[in-house]
């Protein structure tokens, strides 16, 4: 088998012989790679939603004051201020 990917791929059968071990040495990281790659990816979209959250405070808090100062007045304890 190693001399027919050898000859097929035009290489040395020692290269194919040490591809294969290191195949059967590493092939755990290989799939624990993908999913270090999968919760990197939720994570780096979790981090996207709460900067957009973020972006969004200083809107909702203006928006807020605006309905604040129109229902309680300016000084917002309820009472009109003396003049």
């Amino acid at each position: 088998m190693i001399q027919e990917l050898a000859t097929l791929y035009r290489v040395h059968p020692n290269l194919v012989a040490l591809w294969k071990k290191q195949l059967q040495e590493n092939a755990p990281e290989l799939f624990e790679r993908t999913q270090k790659d999968k919760k990197k990816e939720v994570a780096q979209h979790k981090e996207e939603e709460l900067y957009k959250e973020i972006e969004q405070l200083p809107v909702e808090n203006e928006f807020l004051k605006k309905i604040t100062n129109s229902c309680t007045g300016p000084n917002r304890n309820g009472r009109a201020e003396a003049s």
